[in-house]
């Protein structure tokens, strides 16, 4: 998706939203400090926009910059006007900081009773503070509602021994859930290239 992605953004470089999607592809394909640049420069084309704040935590957690990723989901939390901020809390957890994301994650559930919340970011918190079994419980809730992240699983830094203990519960070896994972990874970028105007197949390594 990343060669799809610098074709449009040659057509609208100035395009926000395009400029932090090329940030999570690049992050997605492992090249973090890229992502970091590209993320960065998305900032300063518009320092109000939230996207890339909320991307760049998910850059600076792969990195294990837990206080880098709590400041950067704060400020996506102020700019976007209160969106939930799941890199922030899962961060909070990494970080040692176990209380304060325990009451983030509360408040996050009660919340979920009056308005939608994605599994997968409840997943994301319970993983943070590995409470492996609540977080496969709602990442199994995220697959029935078929949740847009959901495929980038298998390059996902944060649930990489999650995946490993739920293939040891089910006795499958991990070569076949990556298959499965990668298979599902096609498919969004497939998604992905409906969304960018991209007729065709995509090309990972872009």
């Amino acid at each position: 998706a990343l060669a799809e992605s610098k074709r449009s953004l040659e057509l609208k470089p100035l395009h926000l939203a395009q400029n932090a999607i090329e940030g999570l592809l690049l992050l997605n394909a492992g090249r973090t400090d890229e992502a970091l640049l590209q993320l960065q420069k998305t900032s300063e084309l518009e320092p109000k926009f939230w996207m890339p704040h909320m991307f760049t935590a998910s850059a600076y957690i792969e990195k294990g910059m837990y206080a880098e990723a709590i400041a950067e989901s704060r400020k996506e939390y102020e700019l976007s006007g209160g969106n939930v901020y799941p890199f922030g809390i899962y961060a909070l957890a990494r970080s040692g900081q176990r209380d304060e994301a325990q009451a983030a994650l509360k408040g996050l559930l009660q919340s979920s009773a009056t308005k939608y919340v994605p599994p997968y970011n409840i997943a994301l918190i319970y993983n943070g503070l590995e409470m492996r079994d609540d977080a496969l419980l709602w990442l199994e809730k995220a697959y029935e509602e078929r949740f847009a992240s959901l495929p980038y699983l298998a390059v996902d830094p944060a649930f990489a021994a999650l995946i490993r203990t739920a293939c040891e519960y089910a006795r499958m070896p991990a070569a076949d859930a990556e298959r499965r994972a990668a298979g599902m990874a096609q498919e969004l970028d497939r998604h992905l290239a409906v969304e960018l105007g991209v007729e065709g197949g995509v090309d990972r390594d872009g």
